[in-house]
């Protein structure tokens, strides 16, 4: 099995390239350029975008929150634009989570969409992801972290 040159984006690089608010708005928007500029070969998934869309249209987690209409354009930039590699969960993907799971386990609910999301990662065969949540992904021995 070939292993993708992709870096999956999580979903808070995307959120931050929007909050111009964040501390992180700088490096998330320079990132996102690189991509745009094919400096960089990033992939997002479908569960990004979803997560994306709760997140910053959410008036409790981001100081300026888009509109639903506002961050559905958003994401359609993001598939028009072809510069990000799209990833979707696979056939296999079901069979990747369930042994994540049992070798990985769940403290809490939120952990079960990270061991979703480096499923989907895997079944993509994609090894990195780049985050500002560094510690949402650590205990992954399948995957290379690297932090904003």
């Amino acid at each position: 099995m070939t292993t993708s040159n992709h870096i999956l984006f999580d979903t808070n690089i995307l959120v931050y390239n929007q909050d111009a608010e964040s501390e992180f708005y700088k490096k998330a928007s320079a990132l996102h350029d690189q991509v745009f500029n094919n400096e960089l070969n990033a992939a997002v998934s479908l569960q990004n975008f979803t997560e994306f869309i709760s997140v910053i249209t959410n008036k409790n987690r981001i100081p300026n929150p888009l509109t639903v209409n506002e961050a559905r354009a958003e994401v359609e930039k993001y598939i028009e634009s072809q510069a990000y590699e799209i990833i979707f969960p696979t056939i296999d993907t079901a069979q990747v989570f369930l042994k994540l799971l049992k070798k990985y386990g769940s403290k809490n609910n939120k952990h079960i969409f990270d061991i979703f999301l480096v499923a989907t990662m895997i079944s993509n065969n994609i090894s990195k992801i780049l985050t500002a949540n560094y510690k949402d992904f650590e205990t992954f021995e399948e995957i290379e972290v690297l932090s904003l």
